[in-house]
């Protein structure tokens, strides 16, 4: 007697006996589930990095692009700078802009001083003394003629102490002629991204250099660590002198310096870089286009922030 034969079990998706199409599809395609599995991988992982890029992308639209103003410090002297160049700071008319204290530094109302009310002086009684006038006029023309000679002598000093110094790279020990260090003071010129004098401080200080501002006799005070409140001083005159130096004579420079080291304003201070930062600004100038300092007649340096410390590179080299 034989068995009667049962038709299987209808399967899902299809008529009994038949798989539907998307059973068919799937066993084929999908027999292990990687297509669900892909999907909703692919999913969070675009979920992610939208996210990411929401993240980084809304600061930077909203940060300030205006980039800072730049002011300049020339690094040469009158007498053996390049042509159209000056020592220490160029006068206003030189410079393209020069950068503003930020608003936020700025009081919101300008303090108002307590002014007495002067009566009127009868005009007769008025008498005005041109001895007087003329003597304090003679002063103040003895003073600053005094300043001048002053700073001419350290100049020279310090022209002499260059010529004497330490030799480094290919110029050896010349002075002002076509190569040696004395040469680099006019040939060099860096560029300073200063916002404020604490700014200028700080560039100055992440160079090494000092500062000396004159005092009695020919004596200087020496202002080391500079960017620091706690910074170290000392008075000596300069027949020992043989860094690289800039003059600078402008009063928005000096006087934020000189309040920052608490003294009063003079009508210069000289920059002195050290020995080491001459050396690297040197390997640099000559590293640029394969030149002797011979065949250089200028080379710009910026001061830059990285990671923290500045640091400089050359902005263009002009060659003679």
């Amino acid at each position: 007697m034989s068995e009667q034969l049962k038709a299987p079990p209808p399967l899902p998706g299809g008529s009994p006996g038949r798989d539907g199409p998307w059973r068919r599809f799937f066993r084929r395609y999908s027999p292990h589930g990687e297509l669900p599995w892909s999907s909703a991988t692919s999913l969070i992982m675009h979920a992610f990095f939208l996210v990411v890029v929401v993240v980084v992308a809304v600061p930077l639209m909203r940060s300030d692009p205006t980039p800072p103003a730049v002011d300049v410090l020339y690094v040469s002297t009158d007498e053996t700078a390049a042509p159209d160049e000056g020592d220490g700071l160029p006068s206003d008319a030189t410079l393209e802009g020069r950068a503003e204290e930020s608003p936020e530094d700025m009081p919101d109302e300008l303090p108002v001083s307590d002014v007495a009310e002067i009566p009127a002086a009868d005009p007769e009684q008025i008498v005005i003394d041109p001895v007087d006038q003329g003597t304090e006029l003679r002063e103040e023309t003895s003073k600053a003629q005094a300043a001048l000679d002053r700073l001419a002598r350290a100049r020279q000093q310090l022209a002499d102490n260059l010529n004497r110094g330490k030799a480094t790279g290919s110029g050896g020990g010349g002075g002002g002629g076509p190569a040696g260090r004395g040469a680099r003071v006019a040939r060099w010129i860096l560029h300073f991204n200063s916002r404020s004098a604490k700014h200028y401080l700080a560039q100055l200080d992440g160079l090494g250099a000092v500062v000396a501002f004159p005092v009695e006799a020919e004596q200087w005070r020496y202002y080391s660590d500079i960017a620091s409140t706690d910074f170290k001083t000392e008075v000596r005159d300069l027949s020992g002198e043989t860094r690289l130096y800039w003059v600078d004579g402008k009063p928005e420079s000096i006087n934020g310096v000189a309040q920052h080291f608490g003294i009063a304003p003079s009508p210069y201070m000289i920059v002195f870089l050290p020995l080491d930062m001459e050396e690297r600004l040197l390997e640099m100038e000559l590293a640029y286009r394969n030149l002797r300092e011979e065949e250089i007649l200028k080379t710009e340096f910026e001061v830059t922030h990285r990671g923290g410390n500045y640091d400089v590179k050359i902005m263009r080299q002009t060659p003679k």
